[in-house]
């Protein structure tokens, strides 16, 4: 994963470079899978697409079934398939084109 910032002088309005940080995407997963306290719970980063860039999923949870791309990226909501019901939370980055996801799975 790439993420470019802009680079500024103190007190201007044009930028003065741009600085470039690339990011292996096991990197990001592993930080993302530090974040996980319960069992049954993925961490999802989103494209503006819906399509996801990394993910802390090692359960291989299948994802398209369970994200409502209507929903998103309303802050909570939650979805039921078969015999298992999940809460679903997200959150739009302000600085970057992507949406935060974490599913938690619920025991009926």
């Amino acid at each position: 994963m790439t993420i470019y910032k802009k680079i500024y002088a103190p007190g201007s309005t044009k930028p003065d470079g741009c600085l470039v940080m690339n990011i292996k995407k096991e990197d990001i997963e592993k930080v993302m899978s530090d974040f996980l306290y319960l069992p049954h719970q993925a961490i999802f980063l989103l494209n503006t697409g819906g399509e996801v860039i990394a993910s802390s999923n090692e359960e291989e949870l299948d994802v398209s079934q369970l994200l409502d791309a209507s929903q998103l990226p309303s802050n909570f909501y939650e979805k039921t398939t078969s015999n298992e019901r999940y809460i679903i939370s997200s959150i739009a980055s302000t600085q970057y084109p992507m949406t935060y996801v974490t599913v938690s799975q619920e025991v009926i």
